[in-house]
């Protein structure tokens, strides 16, 4: 019999906070555990006996299939019954659901293409329109849509049940509106909304699809819409103007025959970037001498990755043809904007078959209930933000004197600015004679050439180069970053919150940024994942990894992408120890991959923040989604749940709103399930004693004055209710890592509801049954009325702070219980309502249910205070 480990790991919160281009992942693990629970061969296996752990030796003699084993040494426990009914139908219903949209919609095969300039009508294949399209349903699956997204859900579905069985004789208890009322007018709401959330995306869509570009034809320019651009289109854009499709560069207005465009929305990197246009078709004379050359473009098939590209641009009708080699420098993606003069390009990829559509993953319908699994007492959070790079930077620079530094006194100083974070720059020189420098553009030209393994021979090509140089003088660049980002990452800290960061910027810039929010600390070490291209660097390094403890993380998108694809449950395992991981160069589906890891290896609840268009596959993929306006523009605010305007305001979103609405939700919802249980209890009495028949004790009136107006604000009133001023809680952050330990909300404050529900109407309707005289009414009327009172000082003893609110609803309700009693004669017998009889039976029923229950709270707050209690003390 195999034995079940289970791992703990003694971590603080996790989230993820991106900065645009930038993104944290904090994560709260003070229990870490797995999706799934595996089994594991025998007590001692254990990470070390892991393929991953071998010996490097051992590593290369052994032919092992290293992509399968790790998965083939655990195996998954078995699913019985129990896991069906707790929640194992959805899995399965989804998986299958999923499996029939896939084949539904099979995917085209993705393929290399050759495409003339100027003559879409040459393109071998149909490929897709370049129309954008964000809506979720049609006026065909608009109603079917959203009520399978409301009835999907367990609860639900059972009001849905419930009200269809009043249509059954022997089920019917009171009138259909009572059931129906309720349910038409959530249904109702829920249309609405996502009639305006549908209409808002219809409206942006058809703005981004009208927007007007100039296509450039053998007559000369005409405008086009952007839905209408097709492969092999000749566009025109303009400075400022948005890129409507995977383009080549094929000229522009400046005469350096380059520019400048901007990717923050794409790639989430402020920095701009140096495009190149073809060097054949820059030279042309004019606009109009394209259409008259014979020349293609090859381009590889469609692809995820943003920073590589590799194509060929032939033109044929020369003696010799041209061939020039294309790279990421020749391309300009979708979604980005040129920031200097005006270019020209040649469509390669349409719609969906672009970068950033991509890159974008599809959203889900998120159901909220809190970002705390209090089965698992976990918290994951995933916050992205770009805090960091202002353009005020403070730059150091420093003249050597060769006489007087040598290589010592230069490793030195970069080692001290490196560890106040700045951004090190190394100037040299080195000259060439003319044989040097033809035998370099000669190799270089011919590396530039290749198809297979471009960036490899590039990139050894130019490490040939740059050897034996002069060192002229070294640099230091200091980022600004946004006001009190390092006290708010403080703060995250002591909440007990475990901070990633996924940036889009360079495995340099990223670390610079990483030391400088002190999200890295001075005195910590780091480990840079060196590059890894193979199962077996993979290994190799991982290993080496793992023998380092309290060390930062600091991995570019490329590695990581190798390591998940071989080691993705060992990788999560050794990051998750680490006290601050940095993903750079991550593109957008990696941002999302990351979190889908944490959700299914760690089991926990995530949060992300972004801010830009790169963060909204991330915060789409989260359970609940932060976007932060800013100068990137609104699109990931679009994209979230909720919406802020600084970093900065993190820490009150987390700390303060978050702890209160944790809290409140729970005593909301607890309260609410009590005052349902209650009336049901005291229906249970009534029919038990009455040999089950089906009378219902209240009816019509009643039942709906009782959900509505009789309790209906006080108990909504507990939204306002906190337990430390918002101050203290920013003061004493450790108090939101308290929430963590899931006593607000878990199996035990259920059952004791349950309890104090059970007590309170029994009592209430016993109570009721022996003070009674012989009138059946007289029951109604007393066990009502105590059963109204009950809940108002039931309310009354779940405050902690007294809101004037609170007290305005409290004392509303029961005046308009006391009102309506003169209209109330079809239930109740208003002669007896205004006797002393009435009155004291009905004070001692309320005095019996509620008194046992103030006297507990008072001797736990006397001999076991919760914390908050003790500060506000």
């Amino acid at each position: 019999m195999h034995h079940i480990h289970y791992v703990h790991l003694n971590l603080c919160s996790v989230q993820s906070l991106v900065c645009g281009n930038i993104t944290f992942i904090p994560l709260q693990i003070n229990c870490f555990s797995f999706s799934r629970v595996y089994q594991i061969e025998d007590d001692a296996s254990n990470l070390d006996e892991m393929p991953l752990m071998m010996s490097e030796e051992a590593f290369e003699n052994d032919e092992s299939d290293y992509q399968t084993l790790p998965r083939a040494r655990i195996n998954q426990r078995r699913r019985g019954l129990g896991w069906f009914i707790c929640g194992g139908w959805k899995v399965l219903c989804g998986s299958c659901c999923e499996c029939l949209a896939r084949t539904c919609r099979r995917k085209k095969e993705l393929k290399a293409r050759t495409v003339w300039l100027g003559h879409p009508e040459k393109c071998e294949e149909k490929y897709p329109k370049n129309a954008i399209k964000n809506q979720k349903y049609n006026i065909l699956t608009f109603v079917p849509g959203v009520l399978y997204q409301q009835f999907k859900f367990f609860l639900n579905l059972y009001f849905l049940v419930v009200a269809c069985s009043q249509f059954v004789p022997s089920l019917k208890i009171g009138y259909l509106y009572t059931y129906w009322a309720p349910l038409g007018f959530v249904l109702a709401v829920t249309m609405v909304r996502e009639a305006v959330d549908e209409v808002r995306r219809y409206r942006r869509d058809k703005e981004m699809n009208s927007q007007l570009y100039s296509k450039l034809t053998v007559r000369g320019k005409i405008q086009v819409k952007s839905s209408d651009i097709q492969v092999g289109d000749l566009i025109i854009v303009e400075k400022n103007q948005r890129i409507p499709a995977d383009m080549i560069f094929l000229r522009t207005s400046e005469k350096t025959g380059s520019c400048f465009i901007r990717t923050d929305q794409l790639d989430g990197e402020t920095d701009w970037k140096l495009k190149i246009a073809v060097a054949c078709t820059q030279r042309l004379p004019a606009l109009g001498d394209l259409f008259s050359v014979s020349a293609y473009v090859y381009a590889q098939k469609p692809q995820l990755d943003i920073h590589s590209f590799e194509g060929n641009f032939t033109r044929e009708d020369c003696d010799p043809p041209i061939h020039e080699s294309l790279s990421i420098e020749n391309t300009l993606w979708a979604s980005t904007v040129v920031a200097s003069g005006t270019v020209i390009g040649v469509v390669i990829y349409t719609g969906k078959e672009t970068r950033s559509v991509l890159n974008t993953s599809q959203s889900k319908n998120k159901l909220q209930s809190s970002l705390f699994d209090t089965k698992h007492q976990t918290t994951c959070f995933l916050l992205s933000q770009q805090f960091a790079v202002h353009y005020v930077v403070k730059i150091i620079w420093l003249q050597l004197s060769l006489s007087l530094w040598n290589s010592l006194w230069n490793s030195l100083w970069l080692s001290l600015w490196l560890l106040e974070g700045l951004r090190t720059l190394v100037v040299a020189k080195k000259s060439l004679s003319e044989e040097q420098y033809q035998d370099f553009e000669s190799r270089y030209n011919q590396a530039k050439l290749s198809l297979h393994d471009r960036g490899l021979k590039v990139a050894a090509v130019v490490e040939s180069l740059e050897r034996e140089m002069e060192l002229l003088c070294l640099t230091g660049v200091e980022d600004q970053l946004q006001a009190d980002v390092r006290p708010t990452l403080e703060l995250l800290r002591n909440a007990g919150i475990k901070i990633w960061m996924l940036t889009g910027d360079k495995l340099e810039t990223a670390t610079c940024i990483a030391k400088s929010s002190h999200l890295v600390s001075r005195s910590q070490d780091i480990h840079v994942f060196r590059p890894v291209s193979n199962r077996g660097e993979a290994h190799l390094e991982l290993n080496a990894f793992r023998r380092k403890h309290d060390c930062a993380l600091v991995i570019s998108g490329d590695s990581l992408e190798v390591c998940l694809r071989y080691y993705e449950h060992e990788f999560v395992e050794l990051a998750c120890q680490c006290p601050a991981v940095v993903c750079c160069r991550c593109s957008p589906t990696q941002k999302a991959q990351i979190v889908r890891l944490l959700q299914q290896h760690t089991a926990n609840r995530t949060c992300a923040i972004g801010d830009g268009g790169n963060d909204v596959s991330m915060i789409q993929a989260a359970d609940c989604g932060i976007g932060i306006e800013g100068k990137e523009g609104k699109q990931a605010s679009l994209a979230a749940d909720f919406s802020i305007t600084q970093f900065k305001h993190i820490g009150r979103l987390l700390v303060v709103h978050g702890r209160n609405s944790y809290k409140r939700s729970a005593a909301l919802g607890q309260f609410v399930m009590h005052r349902g249980m209650i009336i049901s209890t005291m229906q249970a009495v009534f029919s038990s004693i009455f040999y089950f028949a089906s009378v219902p004790l209240y009816q019509g009136f009643l039942m709906v004055g009782y959900a509505t107006i009789y309790t209906m604000f006080p108990v909504f009133s507990l939204v306002l209710d906190q337990d430390v001023k918002p101050e203290m809680a920013l003061l004493y952050p450790e108090l939101y890592k308290d929430l963590t330990k899931g006593r607000s909300l878990s199996f035990k404050t259920f059952l004791i509801w349950v309890l104090i529900s059970v007590y309170q109407g029994g009592i209430l309707m016993y109570g009721a049954l022996v003070l009674f005289d012989q009138e059946f009414v007289h029951v109604v009327a007393i066990s009502f009325t105590a059963l109204v009172l009950t809940e108002l000082l039931m309310v009354a003893l779940m405050v902690r702070t007294w809101h004037w609110l609170m007290v305005v609803a409290e004392f509303f309700s029961l005046g308009c219980y006391l009102a309506s009693l003169a209209f109330l004669n079809e239930y109740f017998d208003l002669s007896f309502i205004t006797t002393r009889t009435f009155l004291w039976k009905v004070c001692v029923i309320t005095l019996v249910s509620c008194l046992p229950l103030y006297i507990i709270k008072y001797l736990k707050r006397k001999f076991s205070p919760p914390s908050y209690s003790k500060l506000s003390s």
